[in-house]
C-alpha cells in the first residue's frame, strides 16, 4: 500500500527579520530563491512621479536602473528579477517626487531564502513521518507553459522558423524625463565628480542642441526649447562615454 499524503503541511517558522512582510518606503524587502530576486514594498509616496529599481555590483556606485514602475502611485509592489547573474549583487529603489524632490533607498544585498516545504506522510502503520517534499515538476517559464511545451517548442525552432524575439517595452529615464509642469527635467546625482554631456535629437534622429558639461542638477529645461510636442531622443555621456540612449514625451499645452 502507498503512504498517503495529508493535504496539510507544516510552515516553518522564521523572524519577520529575515523573510517577512513588504517594508515600506524607503525601506524594501529583498529575497533571492531559485535563482531569482523578488523585491516588494509598499509604497507610502502617492504622489510619486517616478519609482525605478537599480540593481549593481557595488554598494555605492554603478548603479543601473532594470525597472521603471508603469504606475509609481501603487501602495504595493513586487517584482522578480530573473536576470540577475547571482545573488551577491546589491539594490536600490529611485524615488521621484514633484518632478525635483527625489532620494535613493540604502542599497542591501537580497535575504537566501533556502527553505524546503515539509509534508506529514501517513504510513500504513499509521504513523507519521516528516519528509521533505522534492519538487521535481518543471519549472515554468514566464507565458506559464511546463518544461514538455519548452522543450518540444525549442524542437520546432530548430525545424522551422525562429520563435519571435521579444520586444523591450519603453521605460522612463530616472536622468532625463518630463517634469510633472511639461517641462525637461535632468537629474545627475554624481554631476559634482562626473562629466555629463547630454545631445538632444528630433524623433526621426535630426539633431537639436547640446549640453556641455553639465555643473547643476537638478535642472530644468523649458519645453519651448523644443520648439514643439511630441517624442524626443537624447543621449547622455558620462565622462565621455555613452551612459543612457532614451526618449521623453513633451505634451501640448492645454
Amino acid at each position: 500500500m502507498k503512504p498517503i499524503v495529508t493535504s496539510f503541511i507544516l510552515l516553518l517558522i522564521f523572524s519577520s527579520s529575515a523573510f517577512g512582510q513588504n517594508d515600506t518606503l524607503p525601506k524594501f524587502s529583498l529575497v533571492a530563491k531559485d535563482k531569482k530576486i523578488t523585491i516588494a514594498w509598499i509604497n507610502r509616496y502617492p504622489n510619486a512621479q517616478q519609482i525605478s529599481i537599480q540593481r549593481s555590483k557595488d554598494s555605492l556606485k554603478n548603479f543601473l536602473t532594470i525597472h521603471s514602475l508603469p504606475d509609481p502611485s501603487l501602495k504595493k509592489f513586487s517584482f522578480i528579477d530573473d536576470k540577475a547573474p547571482n545573488d551577491s549583487l546589491y539594490y536600490r529603489v529611485f524615488v521621484l517626487i514633484g518632478g525635483i524632490n527625489y532620494f535613493f533607498t540604502p542599497a542591501k544585498r537580497p535575504f537566501i531564502d533556502t527553505t524546503k516545504p515539509v509534508v506529514i506522510v501517513n504510513n500504513k502503520d499509521g504513523k507519521k513521518k516528516p519528509d521533505v517534499k522534492k519538487d521535481n515538476s518543471p519549472t515554468p517559464d514566464h507565458a506559464g507553459n511546463s518544461g514538455e511545451k519548452n522543450e518540444k517548442n525549442n524542437k520546432e525552432g530548430k525545424d522551422g522558423d525562429a520563435p519571435p524575439v521579444p520586444v523591450k517595452k519603453w521605460a522612463p529615464s530616472i536622468y532625463v524625463f518630463t517634469a510633472n509642469d511639461g517641462n525637461v527635467s535632468i537629474i545627475l546625482p554624481e554631476y559634482r565628480t562626473k562629466k555629463y554631456h547630454i545631445k538632444f535629437f528630433e524623433e526621426n534622429d535630426t539633431p537639436i542642441f547640446e549640453l556641455h558639461e553639465v555643473k547643476e542638477s537638478p535642472l530644468l529645461l523649458d519645453k519651448v526649447n523644443f520648439l514643439h510636442s511630441g517624442w524626443f531622443k537624447f543621449e547622455l555621456y558620462e565622462n565621455g562615454k555613452l551612459l543612457e540612449k532614451s526618449k521623453f514625451l513633451i505634451t501640448r499645452d492645454n
